[in-house]
């Protein structure tokens, strides 16, 4: 059987794990594991990121919530110019309950199914 031989400066130089300028089916299979860990590698690296930022985002909502109930539970505003503003208050409250609820849920949903793969 006739081996092939690398090129110098090939991009298949990292598989060549004996550095013998030829890269066997052995090789090459762990060429392949080393790209697909370094995929999961990143993979999980980005959902870390996500999870932060979402997390952040469910921390801004609850802050932001109560910071508006408590500017409306003092005197800073007037019950006669809450009225006016009534329905929006309303509607950001539960937009900003329905995001920090969303967060917990899809956390829990995802711990729940981990759990269960062994993972």
């Amino acid at each position: 059987m006739v081996q092939k031989k690398l090129q110098k400066g090939s991009t298949w130089e990292v598989a060549d794990l004996d550095g013998d300028g030829v890269i066997t089916d052995g090789e090459m299979a762990m060429a392949k594991k080393m790209e697909e860990l370094e995929h999961q590698r990143a993979m999980h690296e980005n959902l870390d990121r996500q999870m932060d930022q979402q997390r952040m985002m469910a921390w801004v909502s609850m802050l932001s919530s109560i910071v508006i109930i408590f500017i409306l539970l003092t005197d800073f505003v007037s019950i006669i110019r809450m009225a006016p503003i009534s329905g929006f208050l309303n509607t950001f409250l539960v937009a900003q309950a329905t995001i920090v609820v969303g967060f917990m849920g899809s956390t829990a949903y995802v711990k729940s199914r981990n759990g269960k793969n062994g993972s």
